[in-house]
């Protein structure tokens, strides 16, 4: 595709820098001796076009460079929370290679846990067979919650399934949980009630990116740092497990 802005500006930038080469070789030549002026004047007028011109390329510089970040990203609203589940779901069986999980969802042993949520565990526990790497961050805020924690460890014995956990102190404070998908795709939702598993129908965002991965992944290794880790792949570790428990 020809890109006649471009042409136009070479064009005028040849033609004034012809004028200019033209009235210093006459000047010099002994023509002339009033060509001088109208040479500064040229000389400066060709000054402004050239930099004209270079604002011009760098500003579609910048331009092509924010198409080209935006080129390839998507975003996908889900509405509700059972929404979610059918939707993580069906992503769990399409990741290639990682799944970090980074959540304030909390537990309540006396909450009916909805049909789509079992679905996703188990295509979640299926892929940890099936070698996808699978990190879990999460808070942890009362003992029931780490006692079924512990449990569901044991069922993820698989060397791809690592563990890290924090306290959960302040109770009522909406908390971001975030699930990153192959480093290219981030699932954002609110937990409305941190401690419980909120029954409310909160949306959700999917945003997929080639970068979106490492700008999320930056902030997930820095709470996987300043985390307990109870289970490093194949290794559950016992005394970290009970050390969270006695600050509980």
């Amino acid at each position: 595709m020809i890109n006649w802005l471009i042409i136009k500006e070479n064009i005028a930038l040849l033609i004034t820098l012809s004028l200019c080469i033209g009235a210093i070789l006459a000047h010099s030549l002994g023509l002339t001796e009033d060509i001088m002026s109208s040479n500064i004047a040229l000389m400066i007028l060709s000054s402004f076009i050239i930099y004209d011109s270079i604002e011009k390329r760098k500003i579609r510089n910048e331009l092509k460079t924010i198409k080209k970040s935006i080129n390839g990203a998507s975003v996908k609203v889900i509405s509700d929370r059972r929404s979610l589940y059918s939707y993580l779901s069906i992503r769990v069986k399409e990741a290639e290679r990682s799944w970090h999980i980074f959540t304030f969802s909390g537990y309540n042993k006396d909450i009916k846990i909805w049909p789509e949520k079992r679905a996703y565990q188990q295509a979640m526990l299926n892929s940890v067979k099936n070698n996808l790497v699978v990190r879990r961050n999460l808070a942890i805020c009362n003992e029931d919650h780490l006692n079924h924690l512990t449990e569901r460890m044991k069922d993820y014995r698989g060397k791809n399934y690592s563990v890290a956990g924090f306290l959960q102190k302040e109770q009522g404070v909406p908390m971001l949980n975030i699930i990153i998908i192959d480093n290219e795709e981030a699932i954002l939702w609110l937990m409305q009630e941190p401690g419980i598993v909120s029954l409310g129908t909160g949306g959700c965002i999917s945003i997929k990116h080639p970068d979106v991965g490492e700008k999320f992944n930056q902030y997930y290794s820095e709470a996987w740092h300043h985390s307990t880790v109870l289970k490093d792949e194949t290794l559950m570790y016992a005394n970290a497990i009970e050390g969270l428990r006695a600050k509980l």
